[in-house]
């Protein structure tokens, strides 16, 4: 496709075909396989990073980008929010899916697996970092009182109180149990000591995933992390498991630091935090049916 300068944006700095994503916006509300994220067949992709990594050809930089908004399109069709517009994410997963073609190499697995994650992780990172919420001063006297209320509950319960409890006590609206529920780590943490044992421990007593995420722990030991990323990605391909759980799955286990938790990306999905952990614990079996272990 010829390049017009005439039709032309630069989304997070970065030169590109604008008519093409205008052209490419109506697949948002469509699943697109993963096998056709790229126009570029793998070997002629691969060939093409190496040569532009080598020379800084521009050209080269604008096919590889353009041949992959379909991947960056998808992406934020996942995190769309009424904090961010289209352009915004698109932004940020073109700055992302850049830093995937600069440091993109063979042993990192398959391009489009390593793409996604760099893409998801800027416009994670753009999420946390940017105020999408302006936030009222009626709205943060509301934050202080309720603030106040957890500090002096957990000086004499220690525990955290419920969403309801706070409602109840402070008054305050749901905006308010929303940015306390982010701060707060879901109010009420699995990591909260209660008689000497989180309750992350107590709630794993007799729970059978523990034993599968041991393995699971012993699995990743052993075998690379692009290795396990690769079969996943195989696995989604093959329609084993859901788009949904595809994409938790790199998320959780992908992001930097650990940031990621089940209620953080539940919020995002419309789903609990128990439904989250439940759809990574079919990703893992799946992963060790695989590596038959």
């Amino acid at each position: 496709m010829e390049f017009n300068h005439t039709d032309h944006k630069k989304y997070g700095g970065l030169p590109v075909n604008k008519s093409k994503i205008d052209g490419e916006v109506c697949l948002l509300s469509e699943e697109v396989g993963e096998d056709r994220y790229s126009e570029l067949d793998k070997k002629e992709l691969y060939s093409k990073i190496k040569k532009y990594q080598k020379t800084g050809d521009e050209n080269l930089h604008r096919i590889i980008l353009e041949s992959h908004m379909k991947l960056v399109l998808s992406r934020a069709n996942r995190y769309k929010n009424p904090g961010a517009s289209l352009s915004e994410l698109v932004d940020e997963g073109t700055i992302g899916l850049d830093k995937a073609v600069d440091n993109f190499d063979e042993s990192k697995g398959d391009f489009t697996l390593y793409a996604s994650i760099c893409i998801s992780r800027r416009m994670q990172d753009f999420f946390k970092n940017s105020s999408l919420v302006r936030l009222s001063g009626f709205i943060n006297m509301e934050l202080s009182r309720a603030r106040k209320f957890i500090d002096t509950y957990y000086t004499y319960h220690g525990e955290f109180p419920t969403s309801e409890e706070i409602i109840n006590r402070c008054k305050v609206s749901k905006i308010v149990i929303d940015v306390l529920d982010r701060d707060y780590g879901g109010v009420i943490s699995l990591d909260t000591p209660i008689g000497g044992e989180s309750l992350h421990e107590l709630v794993q007593v007799d729970d059978p995933s523990r034993a599968e995420n041991r393995l699971f722990e012993e699995m990743e030991q052993k075998n690379s992390i692009e290795e396990i990323n690769r079969i996943v990605l195989n696995l989604r391909k093959a329609g084993t498991i859901s788009e949904r759980d595809f994409d938790t799955f790199f998320r959780y286990y992908n992001s930097e630091g650990g940031k990621e938790t089940y209620c953080g990306m539940g919020r995002e999905y419309g789903i609990t935090g128990e439904a989250v952990r439940l759809g990574l614990e079919k990703v893992k079996k799946a992963v060790r049916l695989e590596l038959q272990i």
